[in-house]
């Protein structure tokens, strides 16, 4: 057996040393950016919404509920719900190593459990989305959390926990799915499975529940929120499409020791396969497979796989090493060069990220000041330090022909527009998306009077208030 003490310390020494650094390198990192992506802007707009009574913020009816809450909770105590939120964030990220390292150590052992550890505070999707404050993460957490507790037989806990992730990412229903199966396959029927599943699908349901009253409430219809979903995944986000070996290939840039799960992947059925090893094993499995077949491919998806990957990863290169001592030379070089390459991506992205939101900075301010009446918006991140009420998302739910022609129809509604004509993007074979994009466009500065204006590459910026006459041309 090789020593590995060289690697991974004595007691918990260095899962503290890789807790701390990785929290306090992203905490400088998080004070010295002020940018706010879409996403964010939008949960945090929706907290606003929802603990001002619809008189603060914005809403997406598509979106799940829990980090808006937590977000929306924060500005309630009169705290900065970006800057709060992102740090929650971080916190959560550093809870998502901590639960990988005692998921690992419970199943795998200490020593892939640090390994996993590693690879993934090193991972730089995983280290770079830690603190952007969006649902991937916080939804992790909590599917991590009911991991464990499924492990440690608390079924009804656990049920409650897999329930809270899909409250915050309705794609978090995937891994649920998976430990249902999993706890199945392992568990003969009998009366006390039967009983034990019932628990985990009652703790689903408790948070889940309130949800879909209120949607019945909201919309008359319990699934209008999935039903909108449905109808995004196929109308936006044709940008971001990619080939099914996108994540393979980008995994491999940022991480080429991942290629060691699949070696984990053969110890599993080489070895016996009991119940835990192989809930972590089924857990990466069928979320990676998820995500090749969703066309729309963002590696912050990945977030949700990365924990279970990194440790059926660990799982193959312990597994190799401690079998084969003559390549642990190897092993250390493959580390050294994991750890550089992932610090020169690292420091790439955090220092594009750091001068990032020039963009936003004239809409922010222009929503600092009052009376601006009926508020249109083309990019949720323009709201994301104001309390105003956003009446319209020009954006939402899918900028098309349709979208724009009911924004033509109302406009005489908005009081103030804010539009960046690059937030509106129209799919490039849709010219009559297009064409009513360009007369939504030209009716806004023809009605409206002009008091900011800026262009920038093929994009254009507009600040419109009131309108000058009373009939569209």
């Amino acid at each position: 057996m090789p020593n590995y003490k060289y690697i991974f310390g004595n007691k918990n020494s260095l899962l503290f040393l890789a807790l701390s650094l990785f929290f306090i390198s992203n905490l400088i990192l998080l004070l010295l950016a002020n940018n706010v992506w879409w996403d964010a802007s939008v949960y945090a707009g929706m907290g606003k919404y929802i603990f001002s009574s619809g008189n603060a913020g914005l809403w997406e009816s598509s979106r799940p509920l829990a980090w808006p809450i937590i977000l929306g909770f924060i500005w309630k105590l009169n705290l900065d719900a970006v800057l709060f939120g992102k740090l929650i964030s971080l916190f959560f990220s550093a809870g998502i190593l901590l639960f990988t390292y005692i998921i690992g150590k419970e199943i795998f052992g200490r020593k892939t459990a640090l390994l996993s550890v590693l690879l993934l505070a090193l991972t730089p999707t995983f280290f770079f989305f830690s603190k952007i404050m969006l649902s991937e993460t916080i939804s992790t957490f909590f599917i991590l959390v009911a991991v464990y507790l499924l492990i440690k037989k608390k079924y009804l806990f656990s049920g409650l926990f897999f329930g809270i992730a899909f409250m915050t990412r309705f794609l978090q229903l995937v891994p649920f799915l998976a430990a249902i199966i999993i706890f199945l396959i392992y568990n003969k029927a009998g009366k006390k499975p039967i009983k034990d599943i019932l628990k985990i699908i009652i703790g689903f349901i408790i948070p889940v529940a309130p949800y879909l009253g209120l949607n019945y409430t909201l919309y008359n219809n319990p699934l209008f929120p999935f039903i909108q979903q449905i109808f995004l995944t196929q109308n936006t986000g044709w940008m971001w499409i990619e080939p099914w070996w996108f994540y393979f290939l980008q995994l491999f840039k940022e991480n080429f020791l991942y290629i060691f799960a699949f070696l984990g992947i053969y110890f599993l059925f080489k070895d016996k396969m009991d119940y835990e090893k192989s809930l972590i094993f089924s857990l990466f499995l069928m979320q990676l497979l998820l995500f090749i077949l969703i066309p729309h491919k963002e590696m912050r998806f990945l977030i949700a796989v990365m924990p279970f990957m990194y440790m059926a990863a660990s799982y193959g290169i312990t597994g190799f090493f401690e079998f084969n001592r003559k390549f642990m030379a190897l092993l250390y070089l493959l580390i050294i060069l994991f750890a550089v390459n992932s610090s020169a991506i690292i420091y790439s992205n955090e220092k594009e990220e750091i001068g990032k939101n020039s963009n936003l900075i004239a809409f922010q301010e222009y929503l600092e000041k009052e009376n601006l009446g009926n508020i249109w918006i083309s990019n949720p991140a323009y709201a994301a330090y104001s309390d105003k009420k956003i009446d319209t998302l020009i954006y939402y739910p899918a900028f098309d022909r349709q979208r724009a022609d009911f924004l033509n129809s109302n406009l005489l509604n908005a009081d103030t527009i804010l539009l960046d004509t690059c937030d509106i993007p129209c799919h490039p074979m849709d010219s009559e998306c297009q064409r009513e994009k360009e007369n939504f466009i030209n009716n806004a500065k023809n009605q409206f009077k002009a008091h900011y204006s800026r262009k920038y590459g093929s994009c254009e910026q507009i600040i419109a208030k009131e309108a000058r006459i009373f009939s569209l041309s």
